[in-house]
């Protein structure tokens, strides 16, 4: 763009909110107000800071996770990384005056998916006032005294007191705060500048899940959060034969639920800052995962699943339990009651008594007879003997309890017309609602040809910090 009328021209990425800039034009003839080696260094100063700040953020980061009652465990990881919650900076005297101070800006209200924009509150305490006189705060764009007041920023009435020292607060929405653009003025009642101080901020984005590997038990959920306020990604686990989505469209639109079996699409869609996607892996095995808008520069992820010794995951619908089991040689067994309390979630009434498995339903049910087999347990579907099997007991917390096979367990289940299926790790109970939907991809365009190539760029100051690992 050529600038042809003198102003302060404020300009933006509408992609990536801390991304911001100003051009202050000047009548044409005047002398610029720094060398090129001064911008220079300024420019690689605010590099420096955001590289340093990036660095803290991400060498913070630790793993949380929580246990859960049903016997799981929730880990909760992060895309990119959050920028400082506060930021504090100097005021110091301008035009003669003795007025000096310091700012705090904070997090006030974070940005949500119906309103994007953040309030920061604004602190000014400040010292080398005039007792009697009147004072004004102003965030001003670009330098100090530029006549182009920040929008939507606002500051109550400087309170001076008796040895000169004074307090003031105000407030300012914004996509994020910019670095270098932004300066805060203290103006005296004939509008002079008395005190000044310069935003920076650092802004920055950090390309990248954390951590990158997880490793974790079937039944386990992971729950990203998009933490950096500079980014929008996704989370997004591709189809066995996939290298990239057959389409654009299929970026931003969330897909497959929120229980992993291993196969399918499963997509978060875009996830502004604050979002979270959750996830929970009823199979084990080591699932890839990446940002599609990322990708291309790095941002990929791993979750490795691994069964635990002594537990069995049992899926039904949209729940997933850890419940304790045994193993002996090749055979897993599982508490009996837990499988009549699934039965009974599913609106089956079922009874024991040690030898006698009974369960009624009024609900016609296409059962098998498999009264030809044998063992010390008999399965009764309205008093009508299904299925006997073997058993065994061991002590769980404590008390005597009777465990049995899960392989007879699935046959029992198919025999009351479930659709259930068991991996040695897994019992999954309703399997076809885990399996995973495929997207078709359009006439034109076929599977591992999809335009995610054409990844943003992001990060500010020219500093997309895509190589910090």
């Amino acid at each position: 763009m050529t600038f042809t009328k003198p102003g302060v021209y404020p300009y933006y990425c509408l992609l990536h909110p801390g991304m911001m800039g100003v051009v202050i034009v000047n009548p044409a003839g005047t002398p610029y107000p720094m060398t090129q080696a001064q911008y220079n260094a300024e420019g690689q100063s605010e590099q420096q800071a955001d590289f340093t700040a990036g660095d803290q953020a991400v060498s913070s980061f630790q793993l949380k996770a929580q246990k859960n009652p049903n016997g799981t465990t929730t880990y909760f990881a992060q895309t990119d990384a959050p920028e400082p919650q506060t930021y504090t900076f100097d005021l110091s005297a301008q035009n003669s005056s003795t007025v000096r101070g310091s700012a705090l800006i904070a997090f006030s209200l974070p940005p949500s998916q119906s309103n994007p924009e953040t309030t920061y509150s604004i602190a000014v305490k400040l010292a080398g006032l005039t007792p009697g006189q009147s004072y004004t705060a102003v965030l001003s764009e670009g330098t100090s005294g530029s006549g182009v007041t920040v929008p939507q920023s606002q500051f109550g009435t400087v309170t001076v007191n008796a040895d000169g020292t004074g307090t003031v607060t105000g407030s300012v929405n914004a996509m994020a705060l910019p670095q270098g653009v932004w300066t805060l003025d203290i103006e005296d009642a004939t509008h002079h500048i008395v005190a000044s101080g310069r935003i920076d901020h650092p802004s920055w984005a950090y390309e990248r899940f954390l951590p990158d590997t997880l490793h974790i038990h079937t039944g386990d959920t992971v729950v990203w959060t998009q933490t950096g306020i500079n980014e929008v990604h996704t989370v997004t686990f591709l189809p066995s034969g996939w290298s990239d989505i057959p389409n654009e469209s299929l970026m931003p639109v969330p897909y497959g639920g929120h229980i992993y079996a291993g196969t399918g699409f499963y997509n978060s869609g875009f996830m502004v800052p604050g979002a979270t996607y959750d996830l929970t892996f009823i199979k084990s095995g080591n699932f890839a995962y990446r940002c599609l808008l990322h990708d291309v520069m790095g941002m990929l992820g791993t979750v490795d699943v691994t069964p635990q010794p002594n537990v069995l995951t049992i899926a039904l619908n949209n729940s997933v339990d850890n419940v304790p089991s045994r193993t002996v040689g090749k055979t897993t067994y599982v508490p009996i009651w837990y499988v009549m309390h699934m039965l009974q979630s599913q609106g089956l009434h079922s009874t024991w008594n040690g030898s006698d498995w009974k369960v009624s339903s009024t609900t016609p049910i296409n059962a098998h007879s498999q009264a030809g087999s044998s063992g010390n347990i008999h399965l009764y579907l309205n008093n009508q003997l299904l299925f006997s099997g073997d058993s065994q007991v061991w002590s769980l917390n404590g008390h005597a309890t009777t465990f049995v096979p899960v392989h007879q367990v699935v046959g029992a289940l198919q025999s009351l017309g479930f659709d259930a299926a068991f991996d040695g790790s897994t019992l999954d109970m309703t399997p076809q609602a885990h399996a995973g939907s495929v997207p078709a991809p359009t006439a034109a365009q076929s599977m591992g040809t999809g335009g995610s190539q054409s990844s943003s760029a992001s990060g500010t100051s020219g500093n997309a910090m895509s190589g910090m690992n």
